[in-house]
């Protein structure tokens, strides 16, 4: 995603579905994303969950597997500061 608000809602989506193994089970079972679920709990439009769909599957599949060189690209949350956590 090009803005950094955009990024953020990403980084967000990716912070909750890390956090429950059982949504990560969903997404590599079944190869769907959680529309609902995500947007139940985090209050984003789906149209918006729908837009970036590919881009969070993709970071989601490249954080949770064995990817350790592409992982450094994907800037799941930022510190205060600014910089990466």
């Amino acid at each position: 995603p090009g803005q950094d608000r955009t990024k953020e809602m990403c980084s967000r989506i990716l912070r909750f579905l890390l956090g429950s193994h059982e949504l990560i089970k969903h997404i590599k079972t079944k190869k769907t994303l959680p529309v609902s679920t995500i947007e139940k709990s985090l209050g984003i439009s789906p149209k918006k969950i729908e837009k970036h769909r590919k881009y969070i599957i993709a970071a989601l599949l490249i954080y949770t597997g064995s990817y350790p060189y592409l992982r450094k690209y994907i800037v799941i949350g930022k510190d205060k500061r600014g910089g990466q956590k």
